[in-house]
């Protein structure tokens, strides 16, 4: 075990590979947006509920100069993202 997180610790390279493996098979669009979601929202939450903020949606696609007319579908594409992701949230 080379490889070294930021925090120092060795990374388990077999579980690395193994968590990472569903990339090679998947479709580049769907990767690409899971990536996106992951640099730009993952953590932005409408208020205290855990619907994604639309106004951080919008923010993004805007900074990335994503064309208007790709906005709803990716819009579309995200919220589904999400709602991947906060099923897998821990309840408080």
């Amino acid at each position: 075990m080379e490889n070294r997180r930021a925090t120092g610790r060795d990374i388990d390279e077999d579980a690395l590979d193994a968590a990472s493996a569903w990339r090679e098979t998947a479709d580049p669009d769907n990767v690409a947006v899971i990536d996106f979601y992951g640099a730009n929202l993952l953590g932005q939450f409408a208020g205290m509920g855990k619907a994604l903020s639309l106004d951080a949606v919008r923010a993004a696609l805007d900074i990335h100069s994503i064309p208007r007319e790709e906005w709803p579908d990716m819009t579309r594409r995200l919220l589904q993202v999400h709602a991947i992701y906060v099923e897998h949230l821990p309840e408080k």
